[in-house]
């Protein structure tokens, strides 16, 4: 590509727009999104989050809430259970 042109395209979308070296017809290629200020590895950990959340909520599709109680005060328990003696 001769004389590439950087372009925004639509909706912020980042292109370059040129003429082929070889034959003079226009040439035009969409850009990657580092120009956008995002971080490197951005699109890989939210494809890695969306899988995991998916894989989570496979998992647990079919398990039953636990029900249970706990007791914080154990000395509750203790003299209710030397009274009963």
């Amino acid at each position: 590509m001769t004389e590439p042109e950087a372009v925004q395209v639509g909706n912020k979308k980042n292109a370059l727009r040129g003429v082929c070296g070889e034959c003079g017809c226009k040439l035009f290629k969409f850009v990657g999104s580092d120009c956008l200020h995002r971080p490197k590895g951005y699109y890989v950990t939210a494809a890695r989050e969306r899988r995991l959340a998916a894989r989570k909520a496979k998992l647990l599709d079919g398990v039953a809430p636990i029900r249970a109680a706990y007791w914080s005060d154990e000395t509750d328990f203790e003299e209710t259970a030397l009274t009963e003696q």
